[in-house]
């Protein structure tokens, strides 16, 4: 009962610990919606797997997969 109480609680604080990250480095890409622009060159350049396309005036964000 012990050993299943302890793996239950480093399940949760592994799962806690991965949406905390994912939520920081969603974060970062999030500052660029507020961009105005014009053309995707007044965007930010691609990032790894993420770019960025002016649609509405707004620099919004886009992954590749």
């Amino acid at each position: 009962m012990a050993k299943t109480l302890k793996f239950l609680c480093g399940l949760v604080l592994f799962v806690y610990l991965f949406f905390i990250k994912k939520d920081v480095a969603g974060n970062t890409f999030l500052m660029a919606d507020n961009i105005e622009c014009d053309t995707d060159a007044g965007c930010p350049k691609m990032v790894h797997h993420i770019f960025y396309k002016c649609i509405d005036n707004k620099c919004k964000q886009f992954r590749r997969s």
